[in-house]
């Protein structure tokens, strides 16, 4: 961190930008910069942390992305711009992921000249509308208990959540061997 601060303190930074960051960024280190700008795909404070796109399939909780100022705790930051996403009901975890990327960019190239000229100012976040997800918790969702009864509509969005394209997170146990279950949904042609 010091020879951060020491290389960051010798440059005049007006911007810190972090796309996708996965590290908190010390104070000491943020505050050199004049303003700065997080990306999180996800409508915050709703699913702060890991996977936002996964538990917003899972619990239906509002989609979106955000570009807020960096802070000490993650995704914490006042709100520079915020949209929300639809996540369609055929959608699997890999569609939503390349869809929010696409609107994250989109609302930083909308927004970009505002917060340069100071025309939009960072507005700060309803926490009580707030939840976090730690990294482990995905991995808590892979394994699927064969005993367990579900409806057909939290299965669903179980094996949606887990779905990356090709490559599958959800499995099965039998004989001692996993089983990787994936899902694809075509909506039915008008």
């Amino acid at each position: 961190t010091k020879k951060y601060e020491q290389i960051f303190s010798l440059a005049e930074i007006e911007f810190l930008i972090t796309v996708y960051w996965p590290f908190l960024i010390p104070k000491s280190i943020f505050t050199l910069s004049e303003k700065t700008i997080n990306f999180h795909p996800a409508f915050l404070p709703v699913n702060r942390g890991w996977y936002p796109h996964v538990h917003s399939i899972l619990d239906n909780s509002i989609s979106g992305v955000t570009i807020h100022e960096i802070s000490e705790k993650a995704d914490q930051g006042d709100i520079w711009s915020q949209k929300e996403i639809e996540i369609l009901p055929w959608e699997t975890a890999g569609d939503v992921y390349v869809k929010l990327q696409h609107q994250i960019f989109k609302l930083f190239c909308d927004s970009w000249h505002a917060i340069v000229n100071g025309e939009l100012k960072p507005f700060p976040q309803n926490n009580l509308r707030a939840n976090y997800h730690s990294k482990s918790e995905i991995n808590l969702l892979d394994e699927i208990d064969l005993t367990k009864s579900f409806s057909g509509k939290t299965f669903i969005n179980l094996l949606r959540a887990r779905t990356f394209g090709e490559k599958s997170y959800a499995y099965f146990k039998m004989d001692n061997k996993k089983y990787f279950v994936r899902i694809i949904i075509t909506p039915e042609k008008t």
